[in-house]
């Protein structure tokens, strides 16, 4: 729009940078999705590689958690070249994006092409080698296995979507699965599956003065409850406050995750049982620092000295301590509350 002084701004300071060629891998991929960038200009992003032994060390399985589950889903939307239908709008971003006009530009060239703006280190002429193998395989792929190696990681995909209740491990491997799940219906957006992940998208958007946010994650909520709760008993305020314990203790109780996601070792899971997450128990990604926290709140509620659960697990809403006397000081009388699962 001419008219918008903001993105005719944003449009000038796009071309004095050299147009959208020059955008990073991810951004290639999104242009690409979205119909506004050709796939020929994405360094290859191969579905078969989940095929490989788990014992090759290019195995994808051996990334870290968040990069595995973002390129899981990228693989899929890459091998299908799955993008948007051409539209007036997306002829309209693919003459405002560049610099030179659409179909004069040379894609495969671009493929390296990072701004300066976003070049945080130079691509080494091994990782050069390395895209330049990746693509040639790919411009020759065969079909069949092309073809085996999507449905493999379609249903990695579905097994993320389902054990995490749809949120995923975080909002990028989310959006791009809800692309895999689209496509994979035939693009309806009416389909059960869809509208599973439409559902959960509220879980990280957040409404600030400035606009709609969104998290990097579906919330801190056992993250910020396990600090809270170490806090306050640490400053020995837990009997002034026993209605928030109490709903403190029942809240990180409830999160704490009691089953190991199933066939685990096939999914390239560690095991889950007895951790907490950061956020919730739908998310159910474990991790360490927030179990040790989630652990150490619990142990510092059920600790004599605070005074304020009861032996059902409970907090007393009388502040007194469990066990014989109701108030004081020794750890004697006390009996312990049953523990989290250990």
């Amino acid at each position: 729009d001419d008219d918008d002084d903001a993105c005719a701004r944003a449009r000038r300071f796009l071309h004095a940078a050299g147009g959208a060629l020059g955008v990073p891998s991810w951004g290639k991929f999104w242009l690409a999705a979205l119909g506004v960038y050709e796939w020929d200009g994405v360094n290859a992003l191969l579905p078969e590689l989940w095929l490989l032994p788990t014992w090759v060390p290019a195995h994808p399985s051996r990334l870290w958690c968040h990069c595995r589950m973002v390129y899981l889903p990228m693989t899929y939307v890459f091998g299908g070249r799955h993008t948007c239908r051409r539209t007036a709008l997306t002829d309209a971003l693919r003459a405002e994006l560049y610099t030179a006009p659409y179909a004069a530009i040379d894609w495969r060239a671009a493929r390296n092409r990072v701004s300066s703006l976003d070049l945080y280190y130079p691509h080494t002429r091994v990782c050069r080698a390395v895209f330049a193998l990746l693509n040639a395989y790919d411009r020759y792929h065969v079909r069949a296995l092309r073809a085996r190696a999507m449905a493999h990681v379609l249903r990695h995909v579905r097994f993320e979507d389902r054990e995490t209740h749809h949120i995923d491990i975080g909002p990028v491997n989310k959006a791009i699965n809800m692309l895999v799940v689209y496509h994979a219906n035939g693009g309806d957006a009416a389909c059960a599956e869809f509208r599973a992940h439409a559902a959960r998208v509220p879980d990280y958007l957040w409404l600030a003065p400035d606009g709609c946010k969104m998290q990097g994650y579906n919330g801190s909520q056992l993250w910020d409850t396990a600090f809270s709760v170490r806090a306050v008993c640490e400053a020995r305020l837990a009997r002034r406050y026993v209605h928030a314990m109490r709903r403190a203790h029942d809240f990180i109780e409830c999160t704490q995750v009691r089953a190991d996601v199933p066939r685990r070792a096939e999914h390239y899971r560690h095991w889950s049982r007895g951790a907490w997450p950061f956020s919730t128990r739908d998310h159910g990604w474990p991790i360490a620092d927030c179990t040790s926290e989630g652990l150490m709140a619990m142990l510092a509620l059920y600790d004599a000295d605070t005074g304020v659960l009861g032996v059902d697990g409970g907090v007393r809403d009388d502040g007194g301590a469990a066990g014989g006397g109701g108030g004081g000081g020794g750890r004697g009388g006390r009996r312990r509350a049953p523990r989290p699962e250990a």
